[in-house]
C-alpha cells in the first residue's frame, strides 16, 4: 500500500526553519515541525537557519533531532544561512549535507562565552548583604556569584569548564565541515558569506527554492509551520 502512495505521491521537500536565540523550548519547536510532515515520499529536508546561537546543549539537541529524521527517512539534508547563523546557529547549520547561505550572511563564532554580573556594592547600599550556607566550606569561595565579589580561582574553573565545551564544538564542526584547514576559524570569528565559503564553513550561495529545485527537480516544496516575520524579529530582538 505505501509502496502504492509512493507511486501516485508527488515527492516532496519539507522546508523548516530555526529562528532566533536557542533556548529550552527551540527542540521542542523543531520535533513539532518535524512530526507536522505527511509525505513519506520525501526527496530531502531543507533546513532555513537565522539564529545568533544560544545553548550548546539544545543546539545538539536539535541536531541529534534532525539527524534522526534524516537516517529514518534515508535523505540528504541542506542547510540555508539567511541573515546569521552564528555560535549555536552554526553548530546546527554545518550538519547539513550541503551547506549555503548568501553572500552578506553572518556566518561562524564557534566559540562558547559567559556573563558575570556583580551586584555586591548596589545591594551594600541598600544595606542588603548576602549569606551563603553550603555544605562545602569551599564553595562560597570558588564560586562566582552575583552576590560576591569576582573571584579569579572560581573564574579560573569556569574558563576550563567553557574551553571544554569549545572543544566539543570545533570537534562537532570538524566531523561535518572536513574541508577546513585554517584553524583560526575556531577562534569565535564572525565571517561574512564570501569570507565563510573560502574558509570552507559553508558551501556555496543561492536562494533556497532555486538550489533545491536545482538538486531535486519535480519535487514539491512543503512548508512546515512557518513563524511569521512579526514572530521572526520578536526572537531576533531578544538576542
Amino acid at each position: 500500500m505505501q509502496t502504492l502512495l509512493k507511486l501516485f505521491t508527488k515527492p516532496r521537500i519539507p522546508i523548516i526553519r530555526l529562528s532566533g536565540v536557542i533556548k529550552q523550548q527551540s527542540g521542542d519547536k523543531i520535533q513539532d515541525q518535524l512530526d507536522k510532515i505527511k509525505s513519506k515520499n520525501l526527496c530531502a529536508l531543507a533546513i532555513l537557519i537565522n539564529s545568533p546561537g544560544g545553548l550548546p546543549v539544545q543546539s545538539d539537541i536539535i541536531c541529534q533531532k534532525l539527524n534522526l529524521f534524516k537516517q529514518k527517512h534515508n535523505i540528504p539534508i541542506y542547510t540555508f544561512a539567511e541573515d546569521v547563523a552564528a555560535s549555536g546557529g552554526y553548530f546546527v547549520l554545518c550538519i547539513g549535507d550541503k551547506v549555503f547561505a548568501d553572500q552578506s550572511s553572518l556566518i561562524g563564532s564557534v566559540g562558547v562565552i559567559s556573563q558575570w554580573y556583580g551586584i555586591k556594592k548596589a545591594l551594600e547600599k541598600l544595606g542588603i548583604e548576602a549569606k551563603f550556607l553550603t555544605s562545602n566550606d569551599q564553595i562560597h569561595e570558588v564560586v562566582n556569584s552575583a552576590f560576591s565579589d569576582f573571584n579569579q580561582e572560581g573564574a579560573t574553573q569556569w574558563v576550563d569548564k567553557l574551553e571544554f565545551t569549545h572543544q566539543m564544538f570545533i570537534n562537532h564542526v570538524k566531523s561535518y565541515r572536513k574541508n577546513i584547514v585554517d584553524q583560526n576559524v575556531f577562534k569565535a570569528e564572525v565571517y561574512n558569506g564570501e569570507q565563510a565559503k573560502q574558509l570552507g564553513l559553508i558551501d556555496d550561495f543561492g536562494n533556497y527554492e532555486e538550489i533545491l529545485n536545482k538538486l531535486h527537480p519535480g519535487c514539491k516544496f512543503e512548508y512546515v509551520s512557518f513563524p511569521t516575520k512579526m514572530e521572526e524579529l520578536k526572537q531576533l530582538n531578544k538576542a
